[in-house]
């Protein structure tokens, strides 16, 4: 019987190593997988994985082997940083196109859209759909972050920031020295260099949490 794919292994896998902060060479010397083969599992050279690497990655990750081909949902909320849908509150989803210096609503069918979240934000919180791939494997295309001005800005934490020269958002790692604060993009393929903070750009939320709806 066809099953249809909710999403593709290989995002699926992805983003369990970042949540779980597992290198590809870890996951495969405590499976039992050679690292060559696991590098190309992950992207995305194996057309045909075989059964056993779903089943020793599903035990790994407490997860079921039709989760894990992306045949069932992962129940995200289980997972650290991820939202649980089950309570929470409404937040504005912004666009991340400035109008000047303001936060511009996101409109479907003229209507402002909102999401929700299940801890404790100031008023001022609000969240952005991701529209690229520049914060995969961790915040792949469509994840929802929520986002807090509020929040401490501490070292490894993911910031939006306003930069001085740009009327769009961006979303990055923020990486602090004692002197100098770098942004770093998440993804390596695209190979995009760090950038050093100038007294300028604007930390406008530090992410408190994250969603990603596989339906």
């Amino acid at each position: 019987m066809y099953s249809e794919v909710i999403e593709n292994p290989t995002l699926i896998l992805k983003r369990l190593l970042a949540i779980y902060e597992v290198t590809p060479a870890e996951l495969a010397r405590k499976i039992g997988v050679h690292r060559a083969t696991m590098l190309r599992i992950i992207n995305g050279d194996i057309k045909k994985i075989k059964e056993e690497y779903f089943k020793s990655i599903a035990e790994y990750f407490s997860l079921t082997i039709d989760q894990i081909k992306g045949l069932k949902p992962i129940y995200w909320e289980n997972i650290k940083g991820v939202l649980n849908l089950q309570v929470g509150r409404r937040i504005p989803i912004y666009s991340w196109q400035l109008d000047g210096n303001k936060l511009v609503p996101e409109i479907m069918d003229r209507t402002e859209l909102t999401t929700l979240t299940d801890i404790e934000v100031s008023d001022n919180a609000f969240s952005l759909i991701i529209k690229d791939s520049i914060m995969e494997p961790l915040f792949p295309k469509g994840t929802i972050i929520i986002c807090d001005p509020i929040k401490e800005v501490t070292n490894d934490a993911y910031v939006v920031v306003k930069l001085h020269n740009y009327n769009q958002l961006i979303l990055r790692q923020i990486l602090i020295d004692i002197d100098y604060k770098y942004l770093k993009a998440l993804n390596k393929t695209l190979n995009a260099s760090m950038r050093i903070m100038t007294p300028k750009d604007k930390i406008l939320g530090v992410v408190v949490q994250s969603k990603y709806d596989f339906h």
